[in-house]
C-alpha cells in the first residue's frame, strides 16, 4: 500500500495534505468535471488576494485596543491589597504607645530578628519542631520580614542570602557583613524609595582593645568569637516625604557572644560597639542625627550587660558575675589547660557555631574557672569590672533606651515574670525573645541614642511597638509553621524625632 493510499478500513487517507481536503461538504472523490478541466489545463487555482481591512474596521481595531490600554494603565495605579501573609506566620497587631506630633516630624520604623541560620540548625534543639527544613522556612522567613513594613530591619544569623534576596529585593537595598570564617552573618536592611547609603563600617570585636591598660600586650578579648558589630549612615532620599537632605539617621545590628559563662565578653563588646557608634558618627559630623541599634545581645534585662548598656549601676550580684566571668580562654591563650579531676586537660564543651547550645543560662559546668580558660594577668589587656563599669560611665556620651522598655507595656512583659527591684529598668520588655522548648528568654532588643543639635537632645519619641506574642501562643516552642521560622520573635518600633 503506498504512504499517502486511502486506508481500506477508514475509507481516506491517514495522511491528509492541504490541497485535499475531507469534510461534511467535500467528497473525498473528485467530481469528473473538475477531473476533466484538470487534465484539459481549463482552470488553474486562484490566488488568494491580501486581507486589506476597511477604514471603519481599523478605526474599531484601534478603539479597541485604546480601551485595553486604558484598562490596564487603571488596573496598575488602583490601589492593591497587601499581600496576606497570613498563610505563611502569625501576625501581630502594633500596639500605640504616644500620639504622633503635629506638626509630622520624621518618621521610622525599625525591626530587628534573629532569623536562625540554617547553618545551625539541630533537631536535637528543637524538638518536635514541623519547620527546620529549608524547603519550609525560606516563604516564611521572607513574610516575617516583609509583613511589618518596616523602614529599616536589622538581622542577624543570616545565611542562604540567595533564596532570601530575591524575595525582598523590590522593597529593600542590603547590607551585609560576617566574622571570619562563620557561615552566618548580619545584615541590615533599609527601604529603596526612602533612604540612601551614606557609607557603612564594620567591627571586629576581636581585633578591638576595651581599653588601654598599662602593660598590656593583647586587645583584651576573653576568647576568639568571630562577632562583629555591623553600622551604616542612612540618609533621607529628596524625594522621600518631603524630609530635607541632610536629615537621617545612624543606624546598628549586632549579635554578641552567646555562650552564658562568658559575661564579660559579651559586656566588652557591648562596649566596643557603642565606643564605635560615637566614633563613627563624630568622623562623619553626624551628632544630630539619632542612632538605632536592634540586635540580639544574648542577654537577659537581669545581667550586667542590659544594665550598663542602658545606664544603670550594677549590683553586687552583677558586679560578681562578670568577675567569675573575667578569664582567658584557650582560643586566646593556647597554652590554657586546665586539670579535670583526674588530672587531664578538660575539652571544650563547645563550639562558636552551635550557637543555641546553652541558651538557658543553666551550665552545668559551675566550676570557678570556666572550663578551659585561666585567670587574666595584666598582660592580657583585661580592665577590672570597677574599670569596665566606669567606661561605659564616664567614655560614652549618654547611656542607650530601650524603645519597648520606653512603651510602658503592661502585658506580656519581661516584668511580669521576673520581679525586679525598684527602680530598676528591664520590666516592659518583651516577655519572650526567644522561645524553644529546651530555653525560653528575652534576648534582643531596639535601643536609640540620642542626636544632638545646637546643645539640646534629638530624642527619639516611641509612638508604637509590635505586640509580644503570647506564651500560649508559642508553646510548645518555635519554630513552627504557622507561627514564626525562627526560634526568636521579631520586635519593632514606630518612632518619632
Amino acid at each position: 500500500m503506498k504512504k499517502d493510499a486511502p486506508c481500506p478500513s477508514h475509507g481516506h487517507s491517514s495522511s491528509i495534505s492541504p490541497h485535499h481536503f475531507v469534510g461534511p461538504y467535500h467528497s473525498s472523490n473528485p467530481s469528473p468535471a473538475r477531473s476533466q478541466a484538470a487534465r484539459m489545463g481549463s482552470a488553474t487555482p486562484r490566488e488568494r488576494q491580501p486581507y486589506v481591512p476597511t477604514p471603519e474596521q481599523i478605526q474599531l481595531a484601534n478603539e479597541r485596543k485604546a480601551k485595553r490600554i486604558v484598562a490596564k494603565m487603571q488596573q496598575a495605579s488602583a490601589p492593591t491589597s497587601p499581600p496576606d501573609y497570613s498563610r505563611w506566620i502569625l501576625p501581630r497587631k502594633w500596639l500605640p504607645v504616644s500620639s504622633p506630633s503635629t506638626p509630622a516630624k520624621t518618621r521610622v520604623t525599625i525591626m530587628t530578628w534573629n532569623m536562625l541560620a540554617q547553618c545551625l540548625v539541630r533537631g536535637e534543639l528543637f524538638p518536635g519542631s514541623d519547620c527546620l527544613k529549608i524547603k519550609d522556612r525560606e516563604q516564611m522567613l521572607a513574610a516575617e520580614i516583609l509583613n511589618y513594613d518596616a523602614d529599616i530591619v536589622c538581622l542577624q544569623e543570616v545565611d542562604r542570602l540567595d533564596a532570601l534576596l530575591p524575595r525582598i529585593h523590590d522593597t529593600y537595598d542590603h547590607i551585609y557583613a560576617s566574622g571570619p570564617g562563620k557561615l552566618h552573618g548580619c545584615m541590615l536592611l533599609y527601604r529603596r524609595n526612602r533612604f540612601e547609603k551614606l557609607t557603612s563600617k564594620v567591627v571586629c570585636y576581636d581585633e578591638e582593645a576595651l581599653t588601654q591598660t598599662d602593660g598590656a600586650q593583647k586587645p583584651g578579648a576573653t576568647r576568639r568569637t568571630n562577632n562583629i558589630g555591623l553600622l551604616a549612615a542612612l540618609r533621607f532620599k529628596e524625594s522621600s516625604l518631603g524630609f530635607e537632605r541632610n536629615k537621617g539617621c545612624l543606624i546598628a545590628t549586632t549579635h554578641l557572644f552567646w555562650h552564658p559563662r562568658f559575661t564579660y565578653e559579651r559586656t566588652r563588646q557591648a562596649f566596643i560597639l557603642l565606643r564605635t557608634i560615637q566614633s563613627f558618627r563624630s568622623e562623619l559630623h553626624l551628632q544630630s542625627w539619632p542612632v538605632y541599634i536592634g540586635g540580639d545581645f544574648n542577654s537577659q534585662p537581669t545581667e550586667p550587660t542590659y544594665s550598663l548598656l542602658v545606664g544603670q549601676a550594677l549590683l553586687d550580684t552583677q558586679r560578681a558575675e562578670l568577675e567569675t566571668s573575667r578569664v582567658v580562654h584557650v582560643s586566646i591563650d593556647p597554652q590554657v589547660g586546665v586539670p579535670g579531676a583526674d588530672g587531664s586537660v578538660q575539652q571544650s564543651e563547645d563550639n562558636d557555631e552551635n550557637e543555641n547550645e546553652g541558651r538557658d543560662g543553666d551550665d552545668n559546668n559551675q566550676d570557678p574557672i570556666i572550663a578551659n580558660s585561666r585567670r587574666p594577668t595584666t598582660s592580657d589587656g583585661l580592665p577590672s569590672v570597677r574599670v569596665l563599669e566606669s567606661v561605659f560611665r564616664d567614655e560614652l556620651q549618654g547611656s542607650l533606651r530601650s524603645m519597648y522598655d520606653a512603651a510602658h507595656l503592661t502585658t506580656d512583659t519581661f516584668g511580669q515574670r521576673h520581679a525586679l527591684s525598684s527602680g530598676r529598668k528591664g520590666g516592659s520588655e518583651a516577655m519572650w525573645t526567644s522561645f524553644t522548648p529546651l530555653w525560653r528568654l528575652t534576648l534582643d532588643y531596639i535601643f536609640a541614642l540620642n542626636g544632638v543639635e545646637d546643645n539640646e537632645a534629638v530624642e527619639p519619641r516611641v509612638l508604637s511597638v509590635l505586640a509580644p506574642h503570647t506564651t500560649a501562643t508559642l508553646e510548645p516552642g518555635l519554630p513552627r509553621k504557622g507561627i514564626c521560622a525562627s526560634d526568636h520573635i521579631a520586635l519593632a518600633a514606630e518612632v518619632e524625632w
